[in-house]
Protein backbone atom coordinates (compact mmCIF):
# COMPACT_ATOMS: atom_id res chain seq x y z
CA UNK A 1 0.00 0.00 0.00
CA UNK A 2 1.44 3.30 -0.89
CA UNK A 3 0.67 6.54 0.98
CA UNK A 4 -0.64 9.36 -1.19
CA UNK A 5 -1.36 12.97 0.25
CA UNK A 6 -4.42 14.84 -0.77
CA UNK A 7 -3.21 18.19 -0.20
CA UNK A 8 -5.05 18.56 3.14
CA UNK A 9 -3.60 18.92 6.66
CA UNK A 10 -3.07 14.95 7.60
CA UNK A 11 -5.69 14.09 5.46
CA UNK A 12 -3.91 10.85 3.55
CA UNK A 13 -5.25 8.21 0.87
CA UNK A 14 -4.16 5.05 0.69
CA UNK A 15 -4.34 3.71 -2.74
CA UNK A 16 -4.64 0.30 -2.37
CA UNK A 17 -4.60 -2.61 -5.50
CA UNK A 18 -8.67 -3.05 -5.87
CA UNK A 19 -8.47 0.91 -7.04
CA UNK A 20 -6.17 0.18 -9.53
CA UNK A 21 -8.35 -3.01 -10.43
CA UNK A 22 -11.38 -0.87 -10.78
CA UNK A 23 -9.29 1.71 -13.07
CA UNK A 24 -8.24 -1.31 -15.25
CA UNK A 25 -12.14 -2.32 -15.38
CA UNK A 26 -12.91 1.51 -16.17
CA UNK A 27 -10.53 0.85 -18.65
CA UNK A 28 -11.37 -2.57 -19.86
CA UNK A 29 -15.36 -1.40 -19.74
CA UNK A 30 -14.60 1.92 -22.40
CA UNK A 31 -12.69 0.05 -24.62
CA UNK A 32 -15.89 -2.17 -24.78
CA UNK A 33 -18.41 0.46 -24.78
CA UNK A 34 -16.26 1.60 -27.92
CA UNK A 35 -16.08 -1.76 -29.90
CA UNK A 36 -19.29 -2.04 -29.10
CA UNK A 37 -20.49 1.57 -30.44
CA UNK A 38 -18.79 0.63 -33.82
CA UNK A 39 -20.57 -2.70 -34.02
CA UNK A 40 -23.67 -0.93 -34.06
CA UNK A 41 -22.49 1.57 -36.39
CA UNK A 42 -21.17 -1.60 -38.38
CA UNK A 43 -24.33 -3.35 -38.04
CA UNK A 44 -26.58 -0.61 -39.03
CA UNK A 45 -24.35 -0.28 -42.46
CA UNK A 46 -24.74 -3.89 -43.36
CA UNK A 47 -28.48 -3.83 -42.66
CA UNK A 48 -28.65 -0.17 -45.13
CA UNK A 49 -26.47 -1.82 -47.81
CA UNK A 50 -29.26 -4.87 -47.93
CA UNK A 51 -32.34 -2.75 -47.89
CA UNK A 52 -30.94 -0.71 -50.15
CA UNK A 53 -29.90 -4.13 -52.54
CA UNK A 54 -33.14 -5.97 -52.12
CA UNK A 55 -35.79 -2.77 -51.90
CA UNK A 56 -34.54 0.42 -53.13
CA UNK A 57 -32.30 -0.97 -55.85
CA UNK A 58 -35.23 -2.98 -57.26
CA UNK A 59 -37.57 0.00 -57.36
CA UNK A 60 -35.52 2.33 -58.73
CA UNK A 61 -35.06 0.21 -61.75
CA UNK A 62 -38.68 0.07 -62.13
CA UNK A 63 -39.58 3.69 -61.93
CA UNK A 64 -36.66 4.11 -64.76
CA UNK A 65 -38.25 1.42 -67.05
CA UNK A 66 -41.50 3.13 -66.92
CA UNK A 67 -39.37 6.58 -67.42
CA UNK A 68 -38.09 5.26 -70.23
CA UNK A 69 -41.55 4.09 -71.50
CA UNK A 70 -43.32 6.67 -70.34
CA UNK A 71 -40.74 9.19 -72.59
CA UNK A 72 -41.32 7.42 -75.57
CA UNK A 73 -45.06 7.48 -75.19
CA UNK A 74 -45.09 11.55 -74.78
CA UNK A 75 -42.82 11.64 -77.73
CA UNK A 76 -45.26 9.92 -79.67
CA UNK A 77 -47.85 12.06 -78.44
CA UNK A 78 -46.20 15.10 -79.28
CA UNK A 79 -46.17 13.94 -82.71
CA UNK A 80 -49.37 13.12 -83.05
CA UNK A 81 -50.68 16.73 -81.54
CA UNK A 82 -48.49 18.12 -84.16
CA UNK A 83 -50.10 16.63 -86.93
CA UNK A 84 -53.61 17.31 -85.21
CA UNK A 85 -52.58 20.90 -85.14
CA UNK A 86 -51.55 20.96 -89.12
CA UNK A 87 -54.98 19.05 -89.90
CA UNK A 88 -56.55 21.73 -87.65
CA UNK A 89 -54.88 24.51 -89.70
CA UNK A 90 -55.74 22.83 -93.00
CA UNK A 91 -59.43 22.38 -92.41
CA UNK A 92 -59.72 26.07 -92.35
CA UNK A 93 -58.91 26.17 -96.34
CA UNK A 94 -62.02 25.29 -98.35
CA UNK A 95 -59.73 23.72 -101.06
CA UNK A 96 -58.57 20.69 -98.26
CA UNK A 97 -61.90 20.28 -96.91
CA UNK A 98 -63.49 19.33 -100.50
CA UNK A 99 -60.42 17.16 -101.21
CA UNK A 100 -60.60 15.30 -97.91
CA UNK A 101 -64.59 15.21 -97.92
CA UNK A 102 -63.48 13.31 -101.48
CA UNK A 103 -61.23 11.47 -100.28
CA UNK A 104 -62.69 10.43 -97.20
CA UNK A 105 -66.32 10.24 -97.73
CA UNK A 106 -66.42 9.77 -101.65
CA UNK A 107 -68.62 12.96 -101.26
CA UNK A 108 -68.09 14.91 -104.72
CA UNK A 109 -69.40 18.97 -105.55
CA UNK A 110 -72.88 19.63 -107.41
CA UNK A 111 -72.04 18.81 -110.96
CA UNK A 112 -69.35 16.92 -111.11
CA UNK A 113 -69.03 13.36 -111.89
CA UNK A 114 -67.76 10.25 -109.51
CA UNK A 115 -65.99 7.71 -111.23
CA UNK A 116 -65.04 4.22 -109.56
CA UNK A 117 -61.75 2.93 -111.27
CA UNK A 118 -61.52 0.19 -108.44
CA UNK A 119 -61.58 -2.67 -111.12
Amino acid sequence: MAKTSSGGKGNFRYATAGSRVSGDATARHRVFQFRLRYAIVAVVLVWAGYHYLTTQLPQYNALKSQEVSLTKQLQGLQTQHKLLQTQQAQLGDKSYVLQYAAKKYNLIEPGQVAFNLSH
